[in-house]
């Protein structure tokens, strides 16, 4: 970058910025690689002619930007407290450069008067890159016995195919394996079929041996419904979600729950990232209440497992959640 981003970037740091921003690197529906910036204003500015200005550089440091490997600009809109908005351009990433020496940069700029940069963000690009879209999934109240459907896109940004496998709770369906040819998206359905009247709250999981393809979490939520179903027969997702401490834990957690009734039974269960089912810890019928067990990290058998993400799944009354807990060794 220009010598004179370094002065002013580092001054930006401590000083109380009028705006935030989130971004991220997508393919649209056509396909192309999209770098955006999702801005929201916490206060307001006066100045004119302000820019976004959208940079994937090889190189940064704390002190400056600079090898620019390319860069665009687009108009900056948003002047006043609580306005949001979402801007974008198209990137071009050279065959030759490696995602792993690049970052992207956002700036947001006057170029009159001063020139002052108003805000900046900077992340390396595989932590900026959106592989998953959307991000999470509500599929609101569907009648017990029918199907909502909707998609989840997979985008490849590497040379190499994607391929892998997923866990889904009952209730949400999805492909058991997933592919993704290289520089490709690819959407998959994924259906909520209720079969009884519940709320449902869990993730599906994918997992992948690809180098860059992390396990993937995808929150997924909806209500089994009947056509005299109310909401005043839904129990309260906060009230009762699952939570354990600490997390991460070494070799043993408490896992904590709510219970609304003191006729239904309650489970609690844990369940490898593969699916596999380790350990029953609750299957009776509790009190309504608060209550906690602990869980010290050995399967059915009483052997330790091995460290790696654990889910633990509560099912009490109409209500179905799971919670993922991190085993260190």
């Amino acid at each position: 970058m220009y010598p004179s981003y370094a002065v002013r970037y580092n001054w930006l740091i401590d000083e109380d910025s009028p705006m935030e921003i989130d971004l991220n690197i997508h393919y649209d529906d056509a396909g192309e690689l999209i770098f955006a910036a999702d801005v929201e204003m916490t206060g307001d500015i006066t100045s004119t002619n302000n820019k976004i200005i959208f940079i994937i550089t090889k190189y940064w440091s704390t002190s400056y930007f600079c090898t620019v490997s390319t860069y665009d600009q687009v108009d900056f809109d948003l002047t006043t407290t609580g306005e949001t908005g979402s801007f974008e351009t198209p990137l071009e990433l050279d065959d030759s450069w490696d995602l792993n020496d690049l970052s992207a940069v956002v700036l947001i700029q006057t170029l009159s008067g001063d020139h002052k940069i108003y805000q900046a963000a900077i992340s390396d690009i595989q932590s900026t890159l959106q592989i998953l879209s959307p991000l999470s999934f509500n599929f609101g109240d569907v009648p017990v016995g029918e199907t909502a459907t909707d998609q989840l896109t997979i985008s490849n940004y590497w040379d190499e195919e994607i391929t892998g496998t997923t866990f889904v709770i009952p209730g949400f369906d999805f492909p058991a394996d997933f592919s993704v040819s290289p520089h490709q998206s690819q959407s998959y359905n994924i259906t909520f079929s209720p079969e009884e009247e519940i709320l449902y709250d869990s993730f599906i999981i994918l997992m992948s041996d690809h180098e860059y393809f992390q396990t993937q979490l995808v929150p997924v939520i909806g209500t089994g419904i009947s056509g005299s179903s109310s909401d005043d027969n839904l129990v309260d997702l906060k009230k009762l979600k699952l939570e354990n401490y600490p997390n991460p834990f070494n070799p043993q957690t408490t896992i904590s729950f709510v219970t609304n009734s003191n006729t239904e039974n309650t489970e609690i269960s844990i369940y490898n990232i593969n699916g596999k089912h380790v350990k029953t810890l609750i299957n009776q019928i509790l009190p309504e209440g608060q209550h906690s067990v602990v869980w010290n990290g050995t399967d059915a058998e009483g052997q330790a497992v091995s460290s790696g993400i654990y889910f633990s799944m509560i099912k009490s009354g109409n209500y179905t959640s799971t919670h993922k807990m991190i085993m260190l060794k």
